[in-house]
């Protein structure tokens, strides 16, 4: 099957395995909407794939994500912007930054939902939808000096889409902890976590590991480790339409607040947000 036509993302494909690569290094690889919708449209493209034996999630430009696209965020919340964009019969009624939220929540369920194995080779960067992609990822490999968290907070916005994939790969007490600190933490500290596996010197080191990998899952009978994949879903929480939809309407709401407009601003300033005590 020929690979989809994409902007935001480099694809190809090499020994039964698909290598996706979020390709906006200018912008530290910030998922926005074009991407949202690409990630989506191979995803898809996965589930007829049946050649495809594996998926590799990496970042150009030496950084995984960096999360939403914060500049893309402040154009949306606009008020000529806040309506709704290409909306799907469960799609909320917030308006585009709740569409697009609901979309990003719908990348990660729709990786999560692949029944293939999904490899996660992180160098920089991994917050927010980054970390989300990296706790629905069935492997994830870290370089030395990889950053995760969820800065959301911090800028006076809520990891809504993200909260259920990290609760369901590192426990809600670990996801309480980091949410409502804001907290970054380097490949080491994740590895206890759950949410990293192997932590590497360098990124040939990485490299290495990951053929390694890719071997063995090759090797396993295909329609094995699909099954296998399908029944440990039925293990685990399903994150529904509704709750894409609550998630989306808090996202929202807190994007549009005073608090969440001043933490986007301070963001793109490169400033600290000042929050008045009646925002918090």
């Amino acid at each position: 099957m020929q690979l989809p036509s994409t902007t935001t993302l480099l694809l190809r494909v090499e020994h039964h395995a698909c290598y996706i690569t979020f390709n906006r290094p200018r912008y530290r690889n910030a998922m926005n909407r074009a991407m949202a919708q690409e990630l989506l449209q191979v995803f898809d493209w996965l589930t007829r794939a049946q050649e495809i034996r594996a998926l590799v999630l990496r970042g150009a430009g030496s950084t995984f994500s960096s999360g939403a696209d914060l500049r893309e965020l402040a154009e949306l919340s606009k008020p000529e912007s806040v309506r709704p964009v290409g909306p799907s019969k469960n799609a909320s009624s917030d308006g585009a930054i709740a569409d697009h939220n609901r979309t990003l929540g719908l990348v990660c369920r729709s990786a999560a939902e692949l029944d293939i194995p999904i490899v996660a080779a992180i160098e920089g960067a991994a917050l927010g939808t980054g970390l989300g992609l990296a706790c629905i990822s069935d492997i994830v490999l870290a370089v030395q000096g990889a950053i995760f968290g969820l800065p959301e907070t911090r800028l006076g916005l809520v990891p809504a889409h993200i909260a259920p994939f990290a609760v369901e790969r590192i426990g809600a007490p670990a996801t309480r902890r980091l949410a409502l600190t804001g907290a970054r933490f380097d490949a080491d500290a994740a590895v206890p976590l759950g949410l990293v596996d192997q932590v590497y010197d360098t990124t040939h080191e990485m490299e290495q590991a990951l053929h390694q990998i890719l071997a063995q899952v090759v090797s396993c009978e295909p329609a094995a480790n699909r099954a296998t994949k399908r029944l440990l879903r039925r293990l685990g929480p399903i994150v529904s339409d509704n709750l894409l939809d609550h998630a989306a309407h808090v996202y929202s709401s807190h994007v549009l607040s005073p608090s969440g407009r001043e933490g986007v601003a301070a963001f793109l300033a490169h400033r600290e947000p000042n929050f008045k005590p009646q925002d918090t």
